[in-house]
C-alpha cells in the first residue's frame, strides 16, 4: 500500500511539474443539467448555483479557461418558467455565461415557435446533432457540433437531445421536427469531427447512461460509448441521477450532475501535449450551503415581481366550484370534456387538492396544473376505453402520488353495453404521447388512423383559467 501511495504521489508530482512547464494543458468543464428553472427552492436553487459557479470559474483562471455546458430541461419545471414560457431561464443562462446548451425533452413543451424564440435569445450555442426540422430556416438556431479553442486545446463539443422526446410530447407525421437515435447521428458526424483533429471530444446528451426497457432503441448510450472510444467525456442528463465520474466501459468518461441545481459538476482535464494523453479529475460540488447570487436576483427582480403579483391574483371564489375544491384535477377533466365536446376525459393522476381558503389564485392553478399540456381527442369503443383505464391504473399505482385517476364520465361510457358505440375521449398530450413509455396501448390507439386522433391545440391550463374567469361572473356549478 505504501508503495502504491508513493507511485501515485510521484505521478501527481510529474503531472503538476509538466503542467507548470507548459507540457500539460488544463481544461475545466462545468456541467449542469435538469435545472428545471428551480429559482426558489429552499435547499438548493439556481441562485446558489450561480454563486458556486462564479467562485469555481475564478479558481479555474477565468471564463476563457473553461467550458460551461447545460445538458437540458432548463426552460420548464417551475411556475416561474411556466408563466414566462421559459424566457426567465434564458436570462439565467445568459447571466451564467453558458457556452453550450443542449435541449432536453421539456424544452419543446411550449411549442416550436416559443422554443425557437428562446434559443434565438440565448448567448450560448445550441447543439443537437440528432434534431432535424422540416423547415431548414428553423435549423439556423441549432448546430450539430462545434470546435472551441481553449487554453491551447482544440475541443470538439457534440450535442444530442433526448431521442425519445415523442414519448413525452405528442408528435405525428405532421410534426415540424424529428429526432434520430444518438448512434445513428454520431455515425454521420464523427468523420467530420475527426477531420478537425480535436484534442478532446465532449458529447453533451440529454439521456442517462443506461437504457430503458420501455423504448425500442438500436443502441443504449453505454453501447454508443463503447462504439466511439474517441469521445473523451459524455455529459448525461434526463434521469436526474448523480454520477461524479466513471469509466463504465471503453475509454469514454461518463458524468452526470443530478438535477434542480443541487450540484455543480466540475471536470478537470489535464492534457499532456507531448504524447496526447490525459488525466481526468471530477467532482459534484453541493450548492446548498452557498449564499444566493444577489446580482442575479437583482436582474431577475422585474420578472419575479410580476410573477409574484400574478400568483396572488384571484381568479374565482371557491364557493363557485363547490366540491371540486377538494379534487381540482377532476374539474380539469370536466373542462377538457366540455371544451372539446367529448363524451369522457382523462386528466391523469388524481391527488389531494392543496387549495385552501376562499379563493383560487393563479398560483393555485400553476401549482395544480404543472405541465404545458394541450388536449388530444380520439374515438374509442367502450372495451378500448376500459383497457386504457386498466393500463393507466396499473402504471400509475406505482407512483407514490397515486390517489386514483382524475377523469370525467368514464364509468358511464365504460358501462355502455353497445360494443360498436363510438366514444369521443379527451386526454392530455402527455398521456397521448404514451406518458414516457408507461401507456403503450393508449399510444398505439392515438397513432391509429381509425381512431380519429386530433390535437385540438387547446392549452389545458389556459382553458381552465378561462373557465374559472367566466365562472366568477355566473352562478356556481
Amino acid at each position: 500500500m505504501n508503495v502504491l501511495k508513493t507511485i501515485y504521489a510521484f505521478s501527481f508530482f510529474l503531472l503538476i511539474f509538466f503542467y507548470v512547464e507548459g507540457a500539460v494543458k488544463k481544461l475545466t468543464v462545468f456541467s449542469v443539467t435538469d435545472l428545471h428553472c428551480n429559482i426558489s427552492g429552499e435547499k438548493s436553487n439556481i441562485l446558489k448555483l450561480s454563486t458556486i459557479l462564479s467562485e469555481q470559474v475564478n479558481l479555474a483562471g477565468g471564463y476563457d479557461k473553461c467550458l460551461i455546458i447545460d445538458s437540458g430541461d432548463t426552460f420548464q419545471g417551475s411556475s416561474e418558467a411556466a408563466i414566462t414560457k421559459g424566457n426567465i431561464a434564458v436570462d439565467i443562462l445568459n447571466y451564467l455565461k453558458v457556452n453550450v446548451f443542449v435541449p432536453g425533452n421539456h424544452e419543446f413543451d411550449f411549442g416550436i415557435p416559443i422554443f425557437l424564440k428562446n434559443l434565438s435569445n440565448l448567448s450560448a450555442l445550441t447543439l443537437a446533432a440528432n434534431l432535424k426540422f422540416k423547415d431548414n430556416t428553423n435549423q439556423k438556431e441549432i448546430k450539430k457540433w462545434n470546435i472551441f479553442k481553449i487554453n491551447g486545446l482544440k475541443v470538439a463539443v457534440i450535442g444530442m437531445t433526448y431521442p425519445f422526446t415523442d414519448y413525452w410530447i405528442h408528435m405525428d407525421k405532421n410534426s415540424s421536427f424529428s429526432i434520430s437515435d444518438i448512434g445513428e447521428s454520431l455515425k454521420k458526424i464523427m468523420p467530420e469531427v475527426m477531420r478537425q483533429s480535436p484534442d478532446i471530444i465532449i458529447m453533451a446528451v440529454h439521456h442517462g447512461i443506461y437504457g430503458s426497457g420501455r423504448f425500442k432503441q438500436r443502441e443504449s448510450l453505454e453501447q454508443v460509448m463503447r462504439k466511439y472510444p474517441q469521445i473523451t467525456i459524455v455529459l448525461g442528463g434526463h434521469t436526474h441521477q448523480e454520477y461524479p465520474g466513471s469509466l463504465p466501459m471503453g475509454k469514454s468518461y461518463y458524468f452526470q450532475a443530478g438535477s434542480h441545481g443541487e450540484y455543480l459538476g466540475k471536470i478537470e482535464i489535464f492534457y499532456e501535449m507531448t504524447n496526447d494523453s490525459y488525466n481526468i479529475k471530477s467532482e459534484l460540488i453541493p450548492v446548498a450551503a452557498a449564499s444566493e447570487d444577489m446580482n442575479l436576483l437583482k436582474i431577475l427582480k422585474p420578472e419575479l415581481d410580476f410573477i409574484s403579483t400574478l400568483k396572488k391574483e384571484t381568479i374565482v371564489n371557491t364557493n363557485k366550484i363547490g366540491s371540486f375544491k377538494d379534487n381540482f384535477h377532476e374539474l380539469a377533466a370536466k373542462i377538457m370534456c366540455e371544451t372539446t365536446n367529448s363524451d369522457a376525459a382523462i386528466f391523469g393522476l388524481s391527488g389531494k387538492s392543496l387549495i385552501t381558503g376562499n379563493e383560487i389564485t393563479y398560483g393555485d392553478v400553476y401549482r395544480e396544473i404543472k405541465y404545458e399540456d394541450t388536449i388530444i381527442t380520439l374515438t374509442v369503443t367502450p372495451s378500448e376505453l376500459k383497457n386504457i383505464v386498466d393500463e393507466l391504473e396499473k402504471a400509475d399505482k406505482k407512483s407514490k402520488y397515486y390517489d386514483g385517476i382524475a377523469s370525467w364520465n368514464l364509468k358511464k361510457c365504460i358501462s355502455n353495453n353497445n360494443k360498436k358505440s363510438s366514444i369521443k375521449l379527451a386526454v392530455t398530450s402527455y398521456y397521448a404521447a404514451g406518458g414516457g413509455g408507461q401507456y403503450p396501448f393508449l399510444r398505439k390507439l392515438i397513432h391509429s388512423k381509425k381512431h380519429n386522433t386530433s390535437d385540438t391545440g387547446i392549452d389545458l391550463r389556459g382553458a381552465l383559467i378561462g373557465y374559472l374567469k367566466n365562472l366568477q361572473s355566473t352562478t356556481k356549478i
